[in-house]
């Protein structure tokens, strides 16, 4: 008995084996019948599977008889077929019309994206996937219509964004509100890893975001970061390294052309050339050194080249998930180090993420969505000084130490040694970013929430000024200092509702009821400390300093509770109707610390109407309405209602004894003015927009046209100079302006069938702006280079008008009375036509706003191969290019090379003020002249990727290994001379956006 047991043990594993079969078959598509290549297909429950080959066909070796297919293919439904012994399966797939069944996350809830009525952009995930990113923000940038993003070169990756337009006011936070996994924030994303966000939803109209209340003026942008899914453990590795370049610098004179048009400068006003290293002969003389002690030999210097280098970026991710029968885990750990462009300039990032959820007694869902960054950066910006130290400056005097400016040099540091004092100088600190949730399901369609979301930071930071030593610095009496600082900023949201979601016959209910509650606090410490013996970081810190000392801190703190409801009916998937109401009281107004915030959307899906066609040509109409009210309670002040006192021993000693002698008393001053009464802004949103499909939505057109009214606009009231010198102008409720607009985007696929597959995107927005009230008896706000008015844009450029050059005595003679008119020298317009060029002159000059923004997105498969190009653009955009003041030879630092070409009665036609050293035209002054067209097509990505065969996947137990190279930056077509176009308003020596290589991997176990 025991030997046939023996035996039967033996040869199990063989019967087993001898029951596995081979299952083959076909593909097609169910529209049309063709075959459908590179489908996957795998045994349910088994990391066993294949694709099909390009006529549709697979095979698949040592299948269960008992198994279960899984046939899935993008832009197709996922199709599970059961064996069941059968050697031979054919599947035919229906095309997935998944953008008529999207979730919408609005408000604590979720909405099929078919019954939705508001304005909402959804981003493709998979498609920014494919990319090299750290910042996600930037990943948006040309993707979502009416979405603005602008970026900077710096290492760590800054970014402002803003959506349809002018919503708030300067002194106000006008980003959207960004809610993360049910956690809201508008501290930004720079902490956020791209590879743990699984969607990306843009809230645009009011009916949308009116939910979210006194935040949410600027719209809402929701983020689902990934879940665990599949029984099986999924492990993924991402990673990239790039090379980052100088992409465009400014044109500036070496050392010999300073000279000569030094020379010609001092000429035309009428002195003897001179200058204390290049003589004074009728020509200059280049000299050996530049001190009298002969220790810096003259150089040549192109201080551009110096401080810039080619940057290194690196990036790691790894990601476990898993399912469960009753919840889901999902982990990921990622790493980024990016060295600027700048030399001695770093970023990094550590990103730890934990999301789990669990189902308890078959009702109670327990959640938590938890991430910890720890991030470091050194960061400087020289590109200022890098473009007007003087060329004539080595960077090393003859003793290897830094070298600096002496008499006739000018007065500017040597930006290599700015960034190497800066190199130690950093900053630092942590952010824990995470919810609690509870879901309870009481009955059915019944579900109570409660939730708790966290977001905590602390950063501290430390500058050390060591003494200057190099050139003429060297010489007058300086301390070295070091400032440390520290703070940190919690935010914690507590809110509980009830959503309740049913259908009685053809009428579909989705309603919601809750209340939230949210608390700030905040605290700073910085301290000062002087005279430093070493300048070793091991050595320097407040305790070691000999000199004086300052110190100083404090707090703040605000509050918000709110209540909110919400309404969603559809009849017959047809007719729907939305409304929403929401009560803030925030603690930042007091006297006007409640309002509420209604909207009111609907909408008509005319696809499912009986008399619609039902073929494929005409497949989705839908017309949408909405108005709603939000509000915005982030003032440039966190108590703008308060009188605040200070006390500084600098600014508040009085002389109580009547007599200006003798001991002074210690008391407190003014730091800031209050003005009773100040409310929130409230902005009043109206949205019409109709979704189309054609050809199965192959085809999507969406569109919108908004109108935005802001009350209550927040900024600074003049005060006399009499009132108080220390406090600032305090805030005060200053008028209402309008934003009218457009956005529209529209999206093609190819046939699913094709061997080759592509998808093209467009994205387009346009907005006008205008102030139609002002209050506090003024007439317009800010000044030159920009001003806003009555009747017209909030911001647009201001200055006098620049109208060609004076190049005739008889030309100065006709001109009206012009204080410093004289050949060579600009002409400015009498606008008011009195005879006398002044104040009263200036006029609008440019526009802050382009006329509409664009992006295109195209995405390609063949094979095993993939592509993606991403560009954006703006048109009909001014800029102010602050760099221009280089072209005026005005003190003595380095001038651009456009000088070459100034303006002589040898050189007539030119339109470069001819060159002179003391400015008697004033021409620094805000004009036309510094106005530029920034208009400009950028490419901002192109991406290029390989999928390996998944037959060798199989052999080697992976899932997915794809290798990618990617080029960002690549090239912009724009008539704009400064840095870059992209920028808004004036524009000066930023950190210079790189041009960007890739190399990358993606791996899926």
């Amino acid at each position: 008995m025991k030997f046939k047991a023996f035996i039967l043990c033996f040869f199990l594993p063989l019967i087993s084996w001898a029951q596995q079969m081979e299952v083959s078959g076909t593909v097609i598509s169910a529209e049309d019948n063709m075959p459908l290549p590179g489908v996957n297909i795998f045994v349910q429950g088994t990391s066993k599977g294949t694709v099909t080959d390009f006529d549709g066909n697979y095979r698949l070796e040592n299948v269960e008889p008992g198994a279960t297919l899984v046939f899935s293919y993008i832009g197709f439904e996922t199709r599970e077929e059961p064996v069941g012994g059968r050697s031979r399966i054919d599947v035919s797939l229906t095309a997935d019309t998944e953008m008529l069944s999207e979730v919408v996350i609005t408000g604590y809830q979720q909405i099929q994206r078919e019954n939705y009525t508001g304005a909402v952009s959804v981003v493709e995930m998979d498609e920014v996937a494919k990319q090299s990113n750290t910042n996600i923000l930037q990943a948006l940038e040309g993707r979502v219509s009416g979405l603005r993003v602008a970026t900077d070169g710096s290492p760590g990756g800054g970014a402002g964004i803003r959506l349809r337009g002018i919503t708030n006011s300067d002194t106000t936070n006008d980003s959207p509100l960004f809610v993360i996994d049910g956690v809201p924030t508008q501290s930004g994303l720079n902490t956020l890893n791209p590879n743990d966000i699984a969607e990306i939803q843009v809230l645009k109209d009011g009916a949308s975001a009116s939910i979210y209340g006194a935040r949410a003026s600027g719209g809402v942008i929701v983020i689902r970061t990934k879940k665990g899914k599949g029984e099986q453990l999924n492990f993924t590795f991402n990673t990239f390294s790039s090379l980052s370049f100088l992409r465009d610098d400014i044109d500036v004179l070496d050392a010999f052309q300073w000279s000569q048009v030094y020379w010609q400068a001092q000429r035309n006003d009428g002195a003897t050339p001179s200058h204390p290293q290049y003589g004074n002969g009728l020509e200059p003389e280049f000299p050996d050194f530049i001190d009298e002690d002969g220790l810096v030999p003259a150089g040549n210097t192109n201080w551009q080249n110096e401080i810039y280098r080619t940057g290194i970026k690196q990036y790691y991710d790894i990601g476990l998930s898993k399912g469960f029968e009753d919840g889901q885990i999902f982990a990921s750990a990622s790493y980024t180090d990016v060295e600027g462009t700048m030399k001695y300039t770093n970023y990094q990032r550590l990103t730890v993420r934990l999301n789990s959820d669990f189902t308890l007694f078959d009702r109670l869902k327990i959640s938590e969505n938890l991430s910890v960054v720890n991030q470091r950066e050194i960061n400087s910006n020289v590109a200022g000084t890098a473009i007007s130290q003087h060329p004539l400056i080595p960077v090393y005097d003859s003793q290897g130490d830094f070298a600096g400016p002496y008499d006739g040099l000018g007065d500017q540091t040597n930006p290599l040694a700015t960034l190497y004092r800066n190199r130690n100088n950093q900053n630092k600190g942590w952010r824990i970013f995470g919810s609690a949730i509870a879901e309870l399901d009481l009955f059915e369609g019944l579900k109570f929430t409660s939730r708790y979301t966290v977001d905590y930071g602390n950063n501290y930071g430390r500058n050390y000024a060591p003494v200057i030593t190099e050139g003429y610095f060297g010489e007058v009496e300086q301390e070295s200092s070091l400032t440390t600082y520290s703070n940190y900023g919690i935010e914690q949201t507590f809110n509980n509702f009830l959503t309740y979601e049913n259908e009685f016959g053809d009428h579909g209910f989705n309603l919601l009821a809750g209340m939230e509650r949210v608390k700030y606090e905040n605290e700073f410490f910085d301290a000062r400390r002087e005279g430093y013996i070493l300048d070793d970081p091991n050595y320097t810190y407040l305790s070691s300093g000999s000199g004086e000392q300052f110190n100083a801190g404090g707090g703040l703190e605000w509050r918000l509770q709110s209540y909110f409801g919400k309404l969603d009916y559809d009849y017959d998937d047809k007719y729907l109707l939305s409304g929403t109401l929401r009560y803030d009281e925030s603690s930042r107004f007091p006297g006007n610390e409640g309002d509420f915030f209604p909207a009111v959307s609907a909408g008509w899906n005319i696809h499912n109407e009986d008399f619609f066609p039902e073929e494929n040509t005409f497949s989705r109409a839908r017309l949408r309405g909405s108005w709603g009210v939000t509000g915005n309670q982030n003032s440039g002040y966190t108590y703008p209602s308060y009188n605040l006192f200070g006390y500084r021993v600098d600014y508040s000693p009085y002389p109580l004894s009547g007599q200006n002698s003798g001991t002074l008393e210690q008391g407190f001053n003014l730091v800031q003015r209050g003005i009773t009464g100040i409310t929130w802004e409230t902005t009043t949103d109206y949205n019409a927009g109709f979704d189309l499909g054609f050809l199965n939505n192959r085809i999507l057109i969406s569109a919108d046209y908004f109108i935005k009214e802001t009350e209550n606009i927040l900024l600074f009231q003049k005060l006399p100079g009499t009132a108080n010198v220390e406090a600032g102008d305090p805030l005060s409720n200053a008028g209402t302006f309008e934003t009218k607009g457009w956005d529209a985007s529209i999206h093609y696929q190819n046939d699913a069938s094709r061997k080759f597959q592509f998808s093209l995107d467009a994205q387009f927005s346009g907005f006008v702006n205008e102030v139609t009230e002002i209050g506090n008896g003024e007439s317009y706000f800010f000044d030159s280079p920009v001003r806003g008015m009555l009747n017209n844009p909030y911001r647009k450029f201001y200055g006098y008008v620049a109208d060609g050059l004076f190049r005739t005595e008889e030309e100065i003679d006709r001109h009206a009375i012009q204080p410093g008119a004289g050949l060579g020298r600009i002409r400015y317009a009498d606008i008011n036509e009195d005879g006398v060029i002044n104040a009263q002159d200036r006029t609008f000059i440019g526009d802050f706003y382009p006329d509409f923004a664009y992006g295109f997105n195209f995405n390609a498969e063949y094979k095993n191969f993939d592509l993606a190009m991403n560009f954006s653009g703006e048109y009909g955009k001014d800029l102010y290019n602050g760099i221009r003041g280089n072209e005026f030879t005005y003190g003595t630092g380095n001038w651009s090379t456009a000088v070459l070409d100034a303006w002589s009665p040898d050189n007539f036609d030119s339109n470069i003020p001819a060159v002179n050293l003391t400015n008697p035209n004033d021409e620094l002054r805000a004009s036309s002249y510094f106005i530029e067209d920034a208009s400009y097509l950028k490419l901002q990505s192109l991406t290029f990727g390989y999928n390996l065969d998944a037959n060798y996947l199989e052999r080697i137990r992976m899932k997915s290994l794809r290798l990618y190279l990617q080029g960002e930056n690549l090239f912009t077509i724009t008539d704009y001379s400064g840095l870059d176009p992209e920028l808004e308003g004036v524009s000066g020596a930023i950190y210079p956006i790189p041009r960007v290589f890739t190399i990358g991997l993606n791996l899926q176990f």
